[in-house]
């Protein structure tokens, strides 16, 4: 999955001036470090992932 910074950039406008969560989607992106970079580019605080695992629990290293 590739982000789609539109739609994201809207969404924290909308939101301010609360904090901004990105949710386990993130997980699915193909290129996570290149994803990432842009979720701090368009001022997300904090992406909750599981490190690429399908549960939490097994994405702990």
């Amino acid at each position: 999955m590739i982000l789609m910074k539109t739609p994201i950039k809207e969404i924290i406008e909308l939101a301010k001036p609360m904090s901004i969560t990105f949710h386990r989607a993130f997980d699915i992106c193909l290129i996570q470090e290149l994803e990432l970079e842009k979720l701090i580019q368009l001022g997300v605080d904090r992406v909750l992932t599981s490190g690429a695992a399908n549960k939490a629990v097994d994405g702990v290293d």
